[in-house]
């Protein structure tokens, strides 16, 4: 009988324990799962009051079955979310670039001493004459030349046909270069200035040889001719004159050369522009003897006034062409009869 009872009471606590656990399982669902239904909260006394639940705990230690009742703790609450700075800041970001409006050109005034603008002036001196030109980034800029720092700049220096041209002058970038000088614009004016020096002018000698018998005198009305015997030395376009002169027992025949011709014994060379030699010919003169002979009482005498004739008496030797006069004296008594 007590065997009967015994196992009646381990029934009825078994369904308690199980009443038990159902009750525990709700309310850990309510807990930890699905959210709780909003409840008007009660009064404050009855707030203050803790929650609690039984638990019903089955042992068969000893084959003794025993129920241990205890409180259970109080639901939990759920912890509130900790937001986080990374949840709530802002990212700043940086606004895309906007790409710079396209700048209007602005003319650009001329500078008048130094700064990003400079001017380039380059002009001919010297004694020679000459012309220089400018060109900025290859585009031709007249004197004085507005260019920009930076810009490429190149001057060259033309010399006239009598002039050569020297070096540069002014204390620009030009100094110690050739004709043609290149260079990058600095952020000051410069000046460079071509120095032209005029070249000598050219000298040309004139002569005038001769043949035996004559010579040639060379003569220049310029001041500045360097003459000396049968030539002259003279600047381009000045004027020589020859003069060719037979000696004794000589004619003059005519000219032959550079510059001289005919058989005028002068001759004259205008507008000296290249050297000229010339030849005067001369020839040998005939000699002829005139005897003034007399028949009779009487005398002839032969002379001459011709300056190479050999008269003495009643003769006179002369060259071919000059002249001779004969006189004839009679004596007393007598008289002359040409015949």
């Amino acid at each position: 009988m007590r065997r009967v009872m015994r196992r009646a009471l381990i029934a009825a606590l078994a369904l308690a324990s199980l009443a038990g656990v159902a009750l525990l399982a709700g309310v850990g669902g309510a807990t930890h799962g699905a959210p709780t239904p909003a409840v008007a909260p009660a009064p404050s006394s009855l707030a203050k009051a803790p929650t609690s639940s039984t638990k019903v705990v089955l042992s068969t230690h000893s084959h003794r079955p025993s129920v241990r009742i205890s409180a259970d703790r109080p639901p939990r609450t759920p912890r509130p979310k900790i937001v986080t700075a990374k949840d709530t800041t802002a990212v700043a970001t940086a606004p895309a670039a906007k790409k710079p409006a396209a700048q209007t050109p602005v003319a650009r005034a001329a500078d008048s001493g130094g700064g990003s603008d400079p001017t380039i002036t380059a002009n001919p001196t010297g004694s020679g004459g000459g012309t220089v030109s400018i060109t900025d980034n290859l585009t031709p800029c007249a004197s004085p030349c507005d260019a920009s720092e930076g810009d490429a700049i190149t001057i060259t220096a033309a010399p006239d046909g009598d002039s050569t041209f020297t070096d540069w002058a002014g204390g620009g970038s030009c100094e110690g270069q050739g004709q043609s000088c290149s260079f990058l614009a600095g952020a000051n004016d410069e000046e460079d200035d071509a120095v032209f020096t005029a070249d000598p002018p050219a000298t040309y000698t004139v002569t005038g040889n001769s043949t035996a018998g004559g010579s040639v005198t060379a003569t220049s009305p310029d001041g500045d001719a360097d003459c000396s015997g049968d030539s002259c030395t003279v600047d381009s376009g000045d004027d020589v004159t020859l003069t060719a002169k037979a000696a004794t027992g000589y004619g003059f025949a005519g000219w032959s050369g550079d510059s001289c011709s005919g058989t005028d014994a002068a001759c004259d060379v205008d507008d000296v522009t290249s050297d000229s030699t010339n030849l005067a010919t001369f020839t040998a003169t005939p000699r002829y003897t005139i005897t003034g002979d007399s028949a009779g009482n009487g005398s002839v005498t032969v002379s001459s006034d011709e300056p190479d004739a050999d008269c003495s008496g009643d003769s006179c030797t002369v060259y071919e062409g000059e002249t001779v006069e004969l006189a004839a004296t009679p004596a007393d008594r007598w008289f002359v009869r040409r015949r």
